[in-house]
């Protein structure tokens, strides 16, 4: 390990030995910067790589120079079909350390197969051109040859997959969606494809069973397992059986008369007594409840009474509704919206006269710039994380107007122009922070993205700049606390 300082091997002391620099916040740093990229490996070896994405982007936040930690995120890059972000992971590695790396392989065997890596991209954005203006049999065609390829992405065999699922294609859709699970399964988009289908292949079935059991009924034949039996008839003579139900009609009617009739009408009296003497007792009961609930009305109107001479007797109370005025604040902390926040600052009257408005008001004042500085830049690096590259350059801005110019804010408002493909700006933010800050540690990521910029576009010219004098356009009016607040 060496010192960010003087770039002396540091010992286990928790000072450097030539500097004197106290090294214990850094050395912390990058042991939970390791610890990330172990339980990030548990998790890839699990087949975890969504997983192990968000570890590895902890552990590279913490750390930008830990070089397994970058290698391995741009395998799992590479591995779910985004093997131009592995590139940029892997030639990032190369240059903090070029020699006995790992990363220069990976890019060597890249460089071997980018042809057949660009012919399946090709082949993936034809079908998505194709999705969009409703050729469906065509991007089925592109996407159904993009599976044989030798690479072939995540994201398009779960595309594939619910071209099957639409097209009641289950047993299809279910291999696909095993494969894409093999690979990462941790994806959430392959685990809500999984859900949908299991939901679709019980609907089918049921479907299915209502119809057959439908069909069956409705042609009613031996085929379909309904059995209709055939006309039979005794050979006996019409007038006998005819006199034998009359005989049996005549004999029941008058076993009921003599033997079932007395026996209801007993039970019936019987019950008649019992519901009376039932309803006798449930009166009497009634009649005693509404007699207390009588009392009770009384008593509790007599307390009413009193009450109602208690409170006109009694001052009203002003409720002080000044602490509302934070709520916004609050709700602009709650989205983690900086600009919102202090906007919502602005608004509040320092000239309350209550102390815990005051300690509220003061101890928002305190966090004003630092603090919402640095939840700006964060925040911008979440932007960055998830591609918004116009909403990241706006936090960074806002954080150069809170926390003030330095390396690190400079180079990101860099690469946030680089990002968008606005290159001649990022040219500029990346040479004046070398000139400015030629000692600053972040100043090695300026170089690296410039030269990856000149890689590109070699005829491009390096803008001038003067050191101390930043040029940061599209900044918003921010409103400033005044000295005697």
């Amino acid at each position: 390990m060496i010192c960010f300082h003087c770039g002396a091997q540091l010992t286990k002391q928790d000072v450097c030995l030539k500097c004197g620099t106290d090294v214990r916040l850094y050395k912390k740093i990058l042991a939970t910067s390791d610890h990330l990229y172990n339980e990030a490996l548990i998790r890839a070896k699990k087949r975890d790589l969504t997983g192990a994405k968000d570890y590895l982007r902890q552990s590279l936040q913490l750390n930008k120079k830990n070089i397994p930690a970058r290698n391995l995120l741009g395998l799992i890059f590479y591995e779910t079909g985004d093997p131009a972000y592995a590139v940029r992971e892997w030639v990032i590695s190369q240059n903090y350390k070029e020699n006995d790396n790992i990363a220069t392989r990976y890019l060597a065997d890249v460089e071997k197969e980018i042809h057949s890596i660009n012919v399946s991209l090709k082949k993936y954005n034809q079908a998505l051109d194709f999705l969009k203006t409703d050729s469906r049999d065509m991007a089925l065609v592109a996407l159904k040859q993009l599976m044989n390829r030798p690479y072939c992405m995540v994201k398009a065999r779960q595309l594939l997959a619910l071209m099957y699922m639409e097209e009641n294609a289950y047993g299809k859709a279910e291999k696909l969606l095993a494969a894409c699970k093999a690979i990462d399964v941790g994806d959430m988009t392959t685990v809500r494809y999984m859900e949908a289908l299991n939901d679709k292949k019980i609907v089918a079935r049921d479907g299915s069973y209502r119809e057959a059991i439908v069909n069956a009924i409705e042609s009613g034949d031996e085929r379909n397992g309904v059995i209709i039996p055939e006309n039979t008839r005794e050979y006996s003579s019409y007038f006998m059986s005819a006199l034998y139900v009359i005989i049996g009609l005549v004999l029941g009617a008058g076993i009921i008369y003599h033997m079932v009739i007395p026996s209801v009408k007993s039970n019936f009296q019987q019950t008649n007594t019992s519901n009376l003497e039932n309803y006798e007792r449930t009166i009497s009961e009634l009649r005693s409840q509404v007699t207390n609930d009588e009392a009770q009305i009384d008593r509790l109107e007599a307390q009413i009474l009193a009450l109602n001479e208690q409170v006109n007797n009694t001052e009203p109370v002003v409720i002080d509704q000044s602490y509302d005025v934070f709520l916004p604040v609050l709700t602009a902390y709650i989205n983690d919206d900086v600009r919102e926040m202090v906007q919502a600052i602005s608004k509040l009257d320092a000239g309350v006269e209550d102390e815990l408005y005051q300690n509220i008001y003061k101890r928002l004042l305190v966090d004003y710039k630092d603090s919402f500085g640095y939840r700006a830049f964060y925040r911008g690096n979440e932007y960055i994380d998830k591609s918004y590259y116009y909403e990241a350059m706006e936090q960074y801005k806002l954080a150069y107007q809170l926390l003030g110019e330095n390396a690190r804010i400079v180079y990101s408002i860099g690469l946030s122009y680089e990002m968008i493909g606005d290159y001649p700006m990022a040219m500029y933010y990346y040479e004046y922070a070398i000139r400015t800050y030629p000692d600053d540690v972040w100043v090695g990521d300026s170089k690296v993205r410039k030269e990856i910029i000149l890689g590109q576009i070699p005829d491009m010219e390096i803008p001038e700049v003067k050191p101390g004098e930043l040029e940061v356009t599209g900044l918003e009016d921010l409103w400033t606390p005044a000295a005697s607040e």
